[in-house]
């Protein structure tokens, strides 16, 4: 496993803005990497922690690194899983890494700073959000409850901030659909507008947001869109040993960062730029037939 997240490194350079999520695999049997998220689609899986380019062609993220998640209860285990990505990062080069509220805290993006990057996320607003914000919340039926009223966050499109000043750290919080907090080291709590549907109206309208959470969503589905290219192209059974699921996690990052590097680094071939991902898939596979039979020198199979 670490003989290919190793390659994985090496083979690609990502660009400057990163998405920091999870992968989960359904898993059925019983083993210590298992774990248990009642609220997710995939209740019972094994999960890993990634580092995906956010940069990529649309349908060529590329899965940078990544770390097993071990299932247990021990304080700032996820904080520490975070640091270790981040390590794996050449320091003091200025990377936005992009990451939802599991990963998200005051302490994590402090210490993002630290090795030289920028980091920006959702966030839980108990993780070091300020007093004046961390009270404003939606009801259980969506609309704002008092303390978002009273700082004039009333309906879609309405937002406020607070900024730590020693840690540079911006905190805005943001009613879209329902109330979102965003922390930030890397945005200033300027206004933009991106293109959102609203209740009642057809179509989609501009609203108007904090920059953080137009470059969130701009530059955060780098690992599910790899997620989804991995469940339209080889859907399974239920995986019941934990071996497998290492194995076919292993397969399917190699199936889709192979892809996405045929791609970058043969812009120049024709042949190698009409190739699907299921043409690409498929000369893999013959050729891994064909070299476990002896049929072959061990050459790279061309597309065409």
């Amino acid at each position: 496993m670490e003989m290919i997240n190793v390659n994985c490194m090496r083979a690609y350079c990502p660009g400057s803005d990163i998405a920091l999520d999870e992968i989960s695999i359904l898993m059925t049997g019983a083993t210590e990497f298992c774990k248990i998220t009642k609220h997710k689609k995939v209740y019972k899986s094994i999960q890993w922690f990634a580092l995906g380019d956010s940069e990529s062609t649309e349908g060529l993220q590329y899965l940078w690194c990544f770390i097993l998640y071990h299932n247990n209860r021990e304080k700032g285990k996820i904080e520490t899983s975070v640091m270790v990505l981040v390590n794996k990062l050449e320091e003091e080069t200025g990377y936005h890494i992009y990451m939802d509220n599991l990963f998200t805290s005051h302490k994590v993006l402090n210490e993002i700073r630290k090795l030289g990057h920028g980091a920006c996320g959702t966030v839980h607003a108990r993780r070091g959000m300020p007093s004046c914000v961390e009270a404003i919340k939606s009801n259980g039926n969506g609309k704002p409850n008092p303390a978002a009223r009273a700082a004039g966050v009333n309906e879609q499109g309405d937002w406020t901030f607070s900024c730590f000043y020693p840690d540079n750290i911006v905190a805005s919080t943001w009613f879209d659909s329902g109330i979102c907090h965003f922390m930030s080291n890397i945005h200033p709590p300027d206004e933009n507008t991106m293109k959102r549907r609203k209740k009642g109206v057809q179509g989609k309208k501009d609203v108007t947001c904090p920059l953080a959470a137009k470059e969130y969503n701009e530059n955060m589905g780098a690992i599910n869109d790899i997620n989804q290219v991995r469940e339209l192209c080889l859907k399974r059974l239920s995986i019941v040993k934990w071996y497998l699921a290492f194995f076919f996690f292993l397969f399917d990052t190699c199936l889709s960062n192979g892809y996405t590097l045929l791609k970058k680094h043969m812009a120049d071939n024709e042949d190698a730029q009409k190739t699907s991902r299921r043409m690409w898939m498929m000369m893999l596979c013959e050729d891994m037939l064909a070299l476990s039979e002896g049929e072959t020198d061990g050459g790279v199979v061309e597309p065409g």
